[in-house]
């Protein structure tokens, strides 16, 4: 069975769009080791050595409209060979780029193959255009499910016919690499592995929000989260811990050495350590397996540390870390935007102080997703 899987950015360096294409293909492995999966890429041959997936290049649609027939002709074999469409990444489904998703949903209708939408993130729809073309392109699928329930009532209020179920994100699929890789990272990087130690997962917020892929944030509240970050980063190295930030993306567009560096500048003090490179999925979740506490802007990052079942903070920034956290019980470690350096802290306290209890009601979430995950796959292999 050959299954075309697009949606997300993959190719793009994103350390969660990699973790999202790797748990898509272990859990259908799971059930059907031979099958063959390709994704559509930024950058294919990163694809291909990252995730272990084949994948041919994602296209805009002017260059494949375009009179270049090689081009035309690879993504309409690309579709053809398929048996299956996946569309399934962190959020395919928002309300611009209506043309590039009417042509990659469109094409597979128009050659009647099967298309599933797959632990999909959904951001509300509000424009005329939208509503009509989301509502047409999704009439023709045979299944959809939703990473969370925020997702599902975004397509309920959209008014889609079709049954929707929540599952949860294929990277709770992605498997830790061995302890000796953490080693030689922690090492190559100065990270004192004696200590207790905090992961912070920054992220790259901007008043243009649409091009960040979030919910809109006032650059006051950017600069205040930024400053509340630096004062928590100084306060945890005066209690003893070993403070590391970690990137997951490090690209010009989105760069989150560029929101590690802007933190670092309104800190009093030195010694937090930065984790430079760029690290696959299965390292990121390794090393956060010897965490104490992960503070995560990332919202893969909080999907990580659930797996290891280590404690996680957050700030509501946007709907999709709304959805994850209330999947994992832990709304109560979602804090206001504008919360208070010293809330900031007193919460870290709690998560770490509720280490045990958050351990087992962690485990048992993150296997309830995967059991919802598998039951879309085994329905998609049928």
């Amino acid at each position: 069975m050959r299954i075309i899987v697009f949606g997300g950015w993959f190719g793009s360096r994103n350390v969660g769009d990699d973790a999202i294409l790797i748990g898509l293909k272990n859990a259908f492995s799971k059930v059907s080791p031979e099958m063959d999966i390709v994704a559509l890429s930024t950058d294919p041959k990163y694809t291909r050595t990252m995730c272990g997936v084949d994948a041919i290049p994602l296209l805009n649609p002017i260059r494949t409209l375009s009179l270049d027939m090689h081009l035309g002709k690879m993504y309409l074999d690309a579709f053809k060979n398929a048996d299956a469409c996946v569309v399934s990444g962190g959020t395919p489904i928002y309300d611009y780029d209506h043309l590039s998703r009417s042509l990659h949903i469109g094409l597979p209708s128009f050659l009647r193959k099967r298309i599933f939408y797959f632990g999909i993130g959904v951001r509300s729809i509000e424009s005329a255009l939208g509503k009509l073309l989301i509502k047409r392109l999704m009439r023709n699928s045979n299944r959809i499910s939703t990473r969370d329930e925020p997702s599902k009532y975004e397509l309920t209020k959209l008014g889609i016919m079709k049954p929707v179920s929540v599952t949860g994100d294929s990277a709770l699929f992605v498997k830790p690499v061995i302890d000796e890789s953490v080693t030689k990272i922690f090492e190559a990087n100065c990270i004192d592995k004696r200590k207790p130690m905090i992961a912070i997962f920054p992220r790259l917020l901007s008043e243009n929000y649409r091009m960040h892929y979030h919910e809109f944030i006032s650059i006051h509240e950017i600069l205040k989260l930024r400053r509340n970050l630096a004062m928590f980063a100084d306060y945890m190295l005066d209690a003893g811990y070993e403070v590391v930030f970690i990137p997951m993306h490090c690209v010009p567009s989105d760069n989150d050495l560029f929101e590690i560096n802007a933190i670092i500048r309104f800190m009093k003090r030195g010694g937090v350590k930065i984790i430079k490179g760029n690290l696959r999925s299965d390292e990121v979740l390794a090393i956060i397996d010897r965490m104490q506490l992960v503070f995560g802007l990332r919202l893969h990052s909080l999907i990580f540390a659930a797996m290891q079942s280590v404690p996680v903070l957050s700030v509501d920034y946007d709907v999709k870390l709304r959805g994850f956290m209330e999947l994992i019980d832990a709304r109560d470690f979602l804090l206001e935007k504008t919360v208070s350096p010293q809330t900031l802290i007193s919460k870290a306290e709690q998560a770490i102080d509720s280490t045990r209890d958050l351990r087992k009601i962690f485990q048992s979430n993150c296997e309830v997703m995967k059991q919802r995950i598998m039951k879309e796959v085994e329905y998609l292999l049928q």
